[in-house]
């Protein structure tokens, strides 16, 4: 049986949301969520990458669509929880 776990990922849009609607006439946004995982260097007293960027796709439906699709652009910062 598999569990589902809820996740929250923080991160930046990689692109502009692609919207569309379902057969059933439902709107839908996909997301390109870009985490970049950063750790503060006490050497240097600086902030690094710590290695690749992950890159999530996410789909969201109904009024969350429509309302991605009015207000989040391409590098937007953004909180996704699901």
């Amino acid at each position: 049986m598999a569990v589902k776990v809820p996740i929250t990922v923080e991160g930046n849009l990689g692109s502009d949301p692609e919207v569309g609607t379902t057969q059933d006439g439902r709107p839908y946004a996909r997301l390109t969520v870009v985490e970049n995982d950063r750790r503060f260097n006490e050497d240097t007293k600086q902030w690094e990458d710590a290695g690749d960027p992950i890159f999530h796709n996410t789909v969201v439906f109904g009024a969350q669509a429509e309302n991605v699709a009015q207000s989040l652009s391409k590098g937007d910062r953004v909180v996704v929880a699901g």
